[in-house]
């Protein structure tokens, strides 16, 4: 269930919380990030709009493991490890980094684990938008605390899961 395009390339989608520039290529998806133009207006094609909300409609029902094997993230080990952590947070859920880091049996490792949680190259679909400080807050996000926020109040808000974002606009 790998969403594969034979050369690299990359496509940029209007979301309600942003432009978001997802890279594809044929190892799979390996980069979906918030992209913060100033009055850039994006070229959005529709046909890959449409793939990609059916391929995100497959991908939410698949279990964890499965949903890491449809992914191409590139970092080292140690990432890869927290960010398939953080794809057994479920929808809606906030989890801490020292949860984070318990779970990946590494409890002193809270700040290497913030760290990965960072530079997650796959925005939203690693839901790192979920790992908040355990001392209250909602903590840094790479695109804006606000957005963070703003994602965490969308998730409280519905039942519906982050496929909806990407509907059209």
């Amino acid at each position: 269930m790998v969403l594969k395009i034979a050369t690299q390339t990359d496509y940029f989608l209007e979301t309600p919380f942003g432009i978001v520039k997802i890279c594809t290529g044929p190892n799979g998806l390996s980069h979906v990030s918030f992209k913060d133009c100033s009055q850039e207006r994006i070229q959005e094609d529709l046909f890959f709009r449409s793939t990609f909300v059916d391929w995100l409609y497959t991908f939410k029902k698949l279990d964890a493991g499965e949903r890491w094997a449809s992914l191409s993230p590139k970092g080292t080990e140690f990432q890869k490890t927290v960010w398939r952590a953080l794809l057994e947070i479920p929808f809606g859920s906030r989890v801490s980094y020292g949860a984070i880091a318990k779970d990946i049996h590494r409890p002193k490792a809270c700040r290497a684990v913030g760290a990965a949680v960072g530079a997650n190259p796959i925005a939203l679909l690693i839901p790192c938008h979920r790992v908040v400080p355990a001392c209250g807050g909602v903590g840094n996000y790479r695109w804006s605390s606000d957005r963070k926020q703003a994602l965490l109040k969308l998730e409280n808000a519905c039942t519906a899961d982050l496929t909806k974002l990407f509907e059209a606009v």
